[in-house]
């Protein structure tokens, strides 16, 4: 069944760096907005641990490329 993780578990470890990985790559390199939220239902794990994906997206509107979106996030 379910096991909760802890933060100093490896396991967890490898996950959070997996997902800030995938959120960064969202953030500067997708040329579209998120229209919802990322949420744990998008979050799915498979071949035992090993690989995260995000699943399930709702994208919107183009990006404006006169301006870098991360700077859009930040200010």
């Amino acid at each position: 069944m379910g096991k909760t993780l802890i933060g100093y578990d490896t396991l967890f470890k490898y996950w959070a760096k997996e997902l800030l990985y995938a959120f960064r790559d969202i953030t500067y390199r997708s040329t579209y907005n998120l229209s919802k939220d990322i949420t744990l239902k998008n979050i799915y794990v498979s071949d035992v641990g090993i690989k995260i994906y995000i699943k399930k997206i709702k994208f919107g509107d183009q990006r404006d490329d006169t301006m870098d979106y991360h700077l859009q996030i930040e200010s």
